[in-house]
């Protein structure tokens, strides 16, 4: 499927995407594994999941956790790399996409936390 949408992208606008794909099993399997679910203190909108499009390095938390600022948690949870960037957000982060995708081995999409719900109940409606 990946390799599929890959071709059409490229084809109908000129220019290669990498595409990340899951199942809406898989996707249930993440949101059940967030790591931070509970956390008072881990806000919504700074826990991001991210989805690397092949198997994610097992270090990958570890190689981005050198490069983290005070208040960041990395946790390689579910198949996923979750990162809570903490009160001060994404945009002061050193956790660059192209650092994520490196650390990862393949490229990634992330989508916060409440996307992330977002996208579930879409599943569940068409489930």
């Amino acid at each position: 499927m990946r390799r599929l949408l890959e071709r059409e992208l490229t084809a109908r606008f000129g220019f290669t995407v990498d595409v990340v794909v899951r199942s809406a099993a898989d996707w249930k399997q993440y949101v059940a594994a967030n790591p931070f679910a509970g956390d008072p203190s881990a806000l919504p909108k700074m826990v991001h999941l991210y989805l690397s499009r092949d198997r994610i390095e097992p270090d990958a938390a570890e190689a981005l956790a050198q490069r983290t600022r005070t208040g960041e948690r990395i946790v390689l949870a579910g198949g996923a790399l979750w990162i809570d960037y903490g009160a001060e957000g994404v945009r002061g982060s050193k956790l660059s996409p192209l650092l994520n995708d490196r650390a990862c081995g393949s490229p990634t999409t992330g989508r916060n936390w409440n996307s992330v719900l977002r996208i579930r109940k879409m599943i569940e409606t068409r489930s």
